[in-house]
């Protein structure tokens, strides 16, 4: 299951299974599964398994098991 908060999603995201996002805008981005993203803007970006980003404003690119914010 995906949970989704106050969010605006799309054009072309990808949200994988067992993700949790909050207060946060994402376009052309693909998402991973077990992922929790709070407060981001996000776009072109690619997120991998086991994130807990906590961001801002970027294009980024990270991978499995990362802590930001």
């Amino acid at each position: 299951n995906v949970t989704l908060k106050n969010c605006t999603v799309g054009p072309h995201v990808s949200i994988g299974d067992a993700t949790s996002i909050s207060n946060s805008t994402l376009k052309n981005t693909i998402i991973q599964n077990n992922t929790c993203i709070q407060n981001a803007d996000l776009e072109d970006s690619m997120i991998g398994n086991n994130v807990d980003y906590a961001g801002g404003t970027k294009r980024v690119s990270i991978g499995d098991y990362s802590k930001i914010g």
